[in-house]
């Protein structure tokens, strides 16, 4: 670990441990929880798991997709009414 500018140092890891933190927050673990136990600060840990996320489809909220909305967009495109087709795709209603 050079300094780069005085007072600023730039810190390198692993690709192992970038795999770890982007399998942890995979399974379910958060970006803060994940950071604190690898021991990465926070926006290297988000910054490892949004270019992870790149390319993959995701809502307007961030999250992954449901996985069946292309099956209920099947569905609807046929004709079926959307109280016939949420039941099977887990509504929240």
């Amino acid at each position: 670990m050079e300094p780069v500018a005085p007072g600023r140092r730039v810190l390198r890891y692993g690709d192992d441990t970038s795999e770890t933190v982007i399998a942890q927050v995979i399974q379910g673990l958060s970006i803060r929880k994940t950071a604190e136990q690898v021991g990465v600060p926070q926006s290297t840990d988000h910054r490892w798991v949004t270019r992870a996320r790149a390319g993959q489809s995701r809502g307007s909220n961030g999250r992954p997709r449901h996985p069946g909305r292309e099956q209920f967009h099947r569905l609807r495109q046929k004709g079926r009414f959307v109280r016939e087709t949420t039941p099977q795709w887990g509504s929240r209603r």
